[in-house]
């Protein structure tokens, strides 16, 4: 089942409107996981076979024609699945884990947020004696 890009951001955004926003929001933030980078390199069918195959029990549910078609599909999916190679499936695996998790595990700044404290990090920088004084007009002519 080769998806073209096109279709794979269709697919991604039809089911991020129909999960309105659940762990799908953030499944191929790709500045956000390594394992999302090393999907969008090694490309992005693997995602939407992840996709589709961990939301199937959202389409059923759903009843529309497009995600029916993608029911129809899921056979497909599944024959795709089977054919990956040995790495390929490990990395689907792996992907599969983050998309089911990702939301469960919360992370480290936002999982207990503290105050911020002054002095943490003394002589870290230093303002010169004539931080306040005006820039003479070499410098806001250019000369300097």
């Amino acid at each position: 089942m080769a998806v073209d890009f096109q279709t794979f951001v269709a697919i991604f955004v039809i089911l991020q409107n129909f999960l309105g926003g659940s762990a799908l929001s953030c499944a191929l933030d790709y500045e956000d996981a390594d394992i999302c980078k090393t999907y969008r390199l090694q490309g992005y069918q693997l995602a939407v076979l992840a996709i589709l195959t961990i939301y199937s029990s959202h389409l059923i549910q759903s009843g529309s024609k497009l995600f029916m078609t993608a029911l129809e599909n899921r056979k497909k999916i599944h024959q795709q699945i089977d054919q990956l190679l040995p790495d390929q499936l490990s990395l689907l695996a792996e992907f599969l884990d983050f998309l089911q998790f990702k939301r469960a595990k919360p992370s480290a700044s936002t999982a207990h947020p503290t105050a911020r404290q002054p002095g943490l990090h003394p002589n870290a920088f230093v303002v010169s004696d004539d931080f306040d004084a005006p820039l003479p007009d070499s410098f806001w002519l250019g000369k300097e």
